[in-house]
């Protein structure tokens, strides 16, 4: 669960910040840490709070992602988070998203812009933590979509790799340029 300390305030049992109702996917809860329910046309104001930051830098749609909230995350693109925002590890809701699993997610990202080539410290993308994870359909989306590329190696100089389970030919690895290109 989230670890904030902005928007601390108790407004139901299970969302007690900002955080915790963007993870969980109460939109009620996120719409009135962010003061949207009670004063809608303060855009200002609550664009503030949908971008406030925790302790590790992350804001409420990086947890929105994080707990596949698909409805909150909508939410929060159309009302001013900023999608392209990093937290203190270099990670952005695309990663975060690409990473669970979250076509719907992921779809919203790559739709409004964002850059699916942003490398973490790490030197990874969104395309490493989806191949990874042996997330298919997400590699699909990013390369499909998103025109990711897959030829960015990490700081490990590894490419996305997916493994071996989900090779179309037993022992080998193929890399998602592959994989997507090919099924």
């Amino acid at each position: 669960m989230p670890n904030a300390t902005a928007g601390s305030s108790t407004l139901r049992p299970g969302a007690s910040t900002l955080f915790d109702a963007a993870h969980s996917g109460n939109l009620a809860a996120v719409l009135a840490h962010s003061g949207f329910d009670t004063n809608p046309d303060d855009l200002a104001t609550v664009r503030a709070r949908l971008n406030a930051r925790d302790d590790d830098d992350r804001t409420a749609l990086h947890w929105a992602c994080s707990g596949s909230a698909v409805q909150v995350a909508d939410w929060l693109l159309h009302h001013g988070a900023d999608p392209n925002v990093v937290d203190d590890s270099g990670w952005t809701p695309l990663m975060i998203a690409a990473s669970v699993g979250c076509v719907p997610i992921v779809r919203m990202l790559v739709a409004k812009g964002v850059d699916v080539n942003k490398q973490n410290e790490s030197g990874a993308t969104a395309a490493h933590y989806a191949a990874s994870k042996n997330r298919l359909d997400v590699l699909q989306v990013l390369v499909g979509e998103g025109k990711a590329k897959v030829d960015l190696v990490d700081r490990n100089g590894q490419l996305p790799i997916l493994p071996q389970s989900s090779c179309r030919f037993a022992g080998t690895h193929q890399t998602a340029r592959d994989s997507c290109h090919n099924r």
